[in-house]
């Protein structure tokens, strides 16, 4: 059995992977998509790296499936520099943009 220190160390590096996978996402992109529905879409990223045209344009997709443009609500940015930003499903659809329901897991 290992020591105290061991079992602490192998606990915060378990957490530090998992919210780095929960934030980057399986396709390495630097955005994680908590929540969405047919009235808003809840990201959360790091402002430092993020790809924001991707990251939009699948906002963009997700609420052009429920036939609606979107529009940023509110955003918060927390003390590690993790940002997080409310996009409500309303308004026009942006030209051009395939229709694709994001499904969160």
């Amino acid at each position: 059995m290992g020591s105290k220190y061991e079992e602490i160390s192998n606990i915060l590096d378990n957490s530090v992977k998992f919210a780095n996978n929960r934030l980057c996402g399986s396709l390495g992109g630097s955005y994680n998509i908590d929540f969405a529905d047919k009235d808003l879409v809840q990201v959360n990223y790091d402002s430092s790296v993020v790809n924001y045209p991707h990251m939009l344009a699948q906002v963009a997709s997700h609420c052009a499936a429920y036939g609606k443009g979107y529009e940023n609500d509110s955003t918060i940015t927390n003390g590690w520099g993790i940002t997080m930003a409310i996009y409500r499903c309303r308004g026009e659809i942006e030209p051009d943009v395939m229709p694709r329901k994001i499904i969160v897991k």
